[in-house]
């Protein structure tokens, strides 16, 4: 069975609507309603990339969420993909049964690592994407499926089914919306809490992405993070591997890491990272590793207004390359 993407985000919206009208009786129940969006100026290296400075990267977002019932809830949200195509970001109709099990239907974020779900620009102190993150799955990966949550205790997690990766113009996992193969994508996270502040999780993803179901990609993470009064300690490991076309043979397999520690200082908050990345065999016209240094300052203008400074150092192995650049970016959110 294929999911249809339109088709089966309003087939979620008629139960919704039924579901409401038949909770009319019921007191109402507070629905809200958030916004945010974002621009930035990137400026790079003689030479280089963005050697003339450029200001891009306009992004905004609306997000509803309420509850027909008690039990009963909804998640929608439009976001930006270019300065001209807005799009679905999730839409999601719930069932709360309890604290240990929240079922969900529609489009979600994937339940991989600690960035994907956190990706949007008021909620990263960083302006960058990780390198591992960029390199390892699409950029806001979503899926259409079942998304199953809770928590019990210390422990949190997060699981999804739905139609997996699909397969772009080289042969590589790439984001679809409407099932290529009859094979359906796993992914999952679990969390361990530490008390308040700090919290590690382990994540899986299985994906069937080509049409013939025949190759896969599996991916590995562990996250974790350490939040105080004075600072915010983040990291992140990711491995993934997947199949290559029959002519090129083997696996690719891609592996990296970051770290960013930021210090709070009320409205400043001063931050640095580091991050590498593996690509075995790497892609053509690219280096097999890259690492980069990121010092940067996150001012607080209001909790909901974030303007970021950052400079990042980019080094790739065995090539002398000009991509050093400095990033400003301002966040709001409403």
């Amino acid at each position: 069975m294929k999911f249809k993407p339109t088709g089966f985000v309003l087939m979620l919206w008629a139960l919704a609507l039924g579901a409401g009208l038949a909770a009319q009786a019921q007191p109402a129940l507070e629905d809200k309603v958030h916004g945010y969006f974002s621009l930035s100026f990137l400026k790079g290296q003689k030479g280089g990339a963005y050697s003339g400075g450029s200001v891009e990267d306009v992004g905004a977002g609306i997000l509803l969420t309420g509850h027909f019932t008690p039990q009963i809830q909804f998640r929608l949200e439009v976001r930006s993909r270019s300065e001209a195509r807005f799009g679905l970001e999730e839409a999601l109709l719930g069932l709360d049964l309890s604290k240990a099990v929240n079922v969900q239907l529609g489009m979600y974020l994937v339940p991989f690592g600690r960035y994907n779900r956190q990706n949007r620009p008021q909620e990263q102190k960083l302006v960058s994407r990780p390198l591992i993150v960029e390199a390892a799955y699409p950029a806001s990966w979503r899926d259409i499926g079942l998304l199953v949550s809770g928590q019990l205790s210390f422990l949190t997690y997060t699981t999804c089914l739905g139609n997996g990766l699909g397969e772009d113009a080289g042969g590589a996992p790439a984001q679809q919306f409407a099932d290529n193969n009859a094979a359906k994508g796993l992914a999952g996270r679990l969390g361990l809490k530490w008390g308040q502040a700090a919290e590690t999780a382990f994540s899986y993803a299985r994906q069937v992405f080509d049409g013939a179901g025949s190759r896969t990609a599996q991916l590995w993470a562990a996250d974790g993070s350490w939040v105080t009064d004075n600072y915010e300690l983040t990291g992140e490991y990711i491995h993934a591997q997947y199949d290559r076309l029959s002519e090129a043979g083997g696996s690719m397999k891609t592996e990296g890491w970051y770290v960013a520690l930021a210090f709070n200082y009320q409205t400043l908050w001063p931050i640095v990272s580091y991050q590498r990345l593996g690509q075995t065999p790497a892609a053509e016209g690219t280096a097999s590793k890259k690492s980069r240094w990121t010092v940067g300052l996150v001012w607080l203008l209001r909790p909901s207004i974030l303007f970021k400074a950052e400079y990042d150092w980019n080094r790739e192995s065995g090539q002398e390359i000009k991509d050093d650049r400095l990033s400003v970016q301002m966040a709001v959110s409403f």
